[in-house]
């Protein structure tokens, strides 16, 4: 009996250890080195994001996403054996938070910007507000606000703000994938 014990011991080692090394050591790293936000989270492009980034300077995904583009990660959001949801930002204009999802070959499934229509100039202001839910949903609020420039434009005419709110919902699928539902 101890026999046959310690072979299936042994066999659970093995087995475990083969479904590991087919594990990027990168998805790992951030599987076990990261820290876990908590959802609901929610981001506002009028104000700065309060979230301080995490380093992991060996590890190659996050090193690739920050020669492109300059991204560091705040953690990570959602989790499964197979993929790995961060949350981080890219120091553009905004400091656009960005959800990005690493299956566990170490390979970019999907990245999506929370901040989809930001900007702001004379008379055009443009804000967003994000929610990421823990049923996995993102809910984007999108204010824009516009007003009528005087015709030398050098300012804008008082009063004549506008304003239109739109509402759109995406959803974290099981592939990785962010899709748009409403």
């Amino acid at each position: 009996m101890k026999l046959i014990t310690l072979f299936g011991l042994i066999l659970l080692v093995f087995s475990c250890n083969g479904q590991r090394q087919n594990e990027d050591s990168s998805f790992s790293d951030l599987c076990e080195n990261l820290p876990t936000i908590t959802t609901p989270i929610v981001f506002n492009s009028n104000i700065d994001i309060q979230l301080k980034s995490v380093d992991l300077p060996k590890n190659r995904i996050l090193n690739e996403l920050n020669d492109k583009s300059g991204f560091s990660v705040f953690g990570k959001i959602f989790e499964s054996k197979s993929l790995v949801t961060i949350v981080g930002y890219v120091p553009d204009d905004y400091g656009s938070p960005i959800v990005v999802t690493i299956d566990n070959k170490g390979n970019i499934i999907d990245s999506f910007s929370l901040y989809q229509s930001v900007g702001f100039d004379m008379g055009y202001y443009r804000s967003n507000f994000v929610t990421i839910n823990s049923d996995k949903t993102i809910s984007i609020v999108d204010s824009l606000i516009t007003r009528k420039i005087l015709e030398d434009g050098s300012n804008e005419i008082p009063d004549s703000d506008s304003l239109a709110v739109t509402k759109s919902r995406f959803k974290h699928a099981a592939s990785g994938k962010i899709e748009k539902i409403e």
